[in-house]
Parts: C-alpha cells; structure tokens; sequence
C-alpha cells in the first residue's frame, strides 16, 4: 500500500487510519527530541509507552497535530487513499 507524508489538515484521516493500524510515526525526526518537545508543550512524556501517549494525544486535536508536524521532531504516514 501506497503512504504519503500526513499534513495538518489529514489529521481525520490519521485517525482512522491510526484505530485500523495503518499509520507509521517516525519520531526525533533531524536528531530533535520528540520527548523534551513534548514536555515544553506540556503532554504527558511517560517513561514507558511514551510513543503511543504521544500519538494519542498528537491526534486529539486540530491543534496538537498541527503543533506536532511542524515541529519538525516527526513524520507520519498515512496510506495515500
């Protein structure tokens, strides 16, 4: 299957394709650090399972996943419908 690059406004799509486990995250995307990124903005960063409370929270809303992919810290793929 076919993946492109998510952009803010797939966010949607990313959900869907995120609850039938089709979406790859790439994350310390140029040797930034998701973690401390994620701590600035003030989401959860557990020491276990920190990649999957990240996504879940990335996907909330317009605007964490906007805030999340132009960060520059992560790649998402989502199929390319």
């Amino acid at each position: 299957m076919q993946q492109k690059m998510a952009r803010p406004e797939d966010r949607l799509l990313t959900v869907e394709a995120y609850k039938e486990g089709l979406i790859n995250v790439h994350l310390n995307v140029g040797g930034q650090s998701t973690r401390n990124w994620a701590r600035e903005k003030h989401w959860p960063v557990p020491w276990f399972g920190f990649k999957k409370t990240f996504i879940r929270k990335m996907l909330e809303n317009d605007e964490n996943f906007t805030e999340a992919l132009e960060s520059g810290n992560i790649e998402v793929w989502i199929p390319g419908y």
